[in-house]
């Protein structure tokens, strides 16, 4: 995940909290009081990253295949949603000692697209899926 830090430097992070699919949408669950929850609660910009392996190891003959991302980039959403949150928590009830201390958020109004090593050169060209 890249969010922007007080200098409004483009500033990534792993991101260890969960993400959740809620009615086809995007949940992301993180500690309040971190980093990169501070970096979204002042800028709501972000872009997330997930990356899939290759089924292989890089094949010879020189090319290779590093697996596949799926980018996203777009605006930050907090939730305040009580329900939601209790729910989540009984789906997963390993977060419960840290409750009172998880921000919830979606990402809205931007885009998506893969990429593998093949489009490096060419990312203007990949299509973009807008949501």
């Amino acid at each position: 995940m890249c969010g922007c830090d007080r200098r409004r430097r483009p500033a990534a992070g792993s991101h260890v909290g969960n993400v959740v699919c809620n009615h086809g949408r995007l949940l992301l669950l993180h500690r309040e009081g971190e980093r990169m929850c501070g970096q979204l609660t002042a800028n709501h910009k972000v872009e997330l990253c997930f990356y899939a392996p290759p089924g292989s190891a890089p094949r010879e003959g020189g090319t290779m295949d590093i697996g596949k991302v799926l980018r996203a980039s777009g605006v930050v959403a907090f939730l305040d949603d009580p329900k939601l949150k209790e729910r989540l928590l009984e789906e997963r009830p390993f977060l419960r000692p840290t409750a009172e201390n998880i921000a919830m958020f979606r990402v809205e109004k931007g885009d998506a697209w893969f990429w593998t090593f093949s489009d490096s050169g060419r990312e203007s060209a990949i299509e973009r899926i807008a949501f």
